[in-house]
């Protein structure tokens, strides 16, 4: 069973991030997600993706160790 006043603030937060993104068509389901994380106090990923929280982060590439000398052009 679902909580009332939960949907109903998730459908109000959904619909203020449609207006503050310039109510854009077609992207109902991003708002509606984006809107269900904000009101259940998840934190929102960098790019607003709330299926990103959940995947895995990518590992950072090892630094390399020795560099190349850049070419230096004769004048």
């Amino acid at each position: 069973m679902t909580d009332p006043s939960r949907e109903s603030k998730i459908k109000e937060t959904a619909y203020a991030l449609w207006e503050r993104e310039g109510r854009p068509n077609g992207r109902d389901l991003e708002h509606y997600f984006k809107a269900e994380v904000l009101v259940d106090g998840q934190p929102v990923p960098p790019n607003g993706s709330p299926k990103a929280a959940t995947t895995s982060a990518r590992k950072p590439r090892a630094a390399s160790t020795t560099r190349k000398p850049s070419a230096k052009k004769a004048a």
